[in-house]
């Protein structure tokens, strides 16, 4: 018997490997009551009934119907083998100390130096509370002027009339 040895093409091999008419499901969200077809984003089991979200966003919208906890019921595990929780931390603020004069004053060249790049770091980052403490370093200041003022003009009239 004589065997026939008709080597395949690229072509018909490709086509032997393609799945003949394959069908395509549809599901509808149960947050977004949207249709949608494929495989849905997660497919949970609960009470008796499959619960379908589309995105990650409409199934934390379903918090009120599912129970906390609810991984047993997940249907579709193989898609969370490893599930990684987003945990969106606040960088850690700390209050900036804004000093006084006289603090200030008492700083060495390099101490001040850091000061005012923290100081112009809080202003970027509060200005309402900057605005503050420059208003009270101003009025301080004036104080201080004043206080001068009238302890100058008192030594100047060291005679009094009474």
């Amino acid at each position: 018997m004589i065997t026939s040895t008709k080597s395949l093409s690229m072509k018909d091999k490709v086509l032997a490997n393609i799945p003949k008419e394959e069908t395509i499901a549809s599901y509808t969200c149960c947050s977004c009551q949207s249709v949608k077809e494929g495989k849905p984003w997660i497919t949970v089991d609960f009470p008796d009934n499959l619960y379908h979200a589309c995105s990650y966003s409409c199934n934390r919208k379903m918090d009120d119907v599912l129970p906390k906890g609810y991984y047993d019921l997940i249907v579709n595990k193989e898609d969370f083998n490893e599930p990684m929780p987003v945990i969106r931390t606040k960088p850690k603020y700390e209050p900036f100390n804004f000093l006084t004069d006289t603090e200030i004053k008492h700083m060495s060249t390099e101490e001040y130096a850091k000061y005012e790049e923290n100081l112009d770091t809080e202003f970027l980052l509060n200005p309402t509370r900057s605005k503050v403490y420059y208003e009270q370093l101003e009025n301080e200041e004036h104080e201080r002027l004043i206080e001068n003022e009238s302890s100058d003009s008192s030594e100047d009239v060291s005679c009094d009339d009474y």
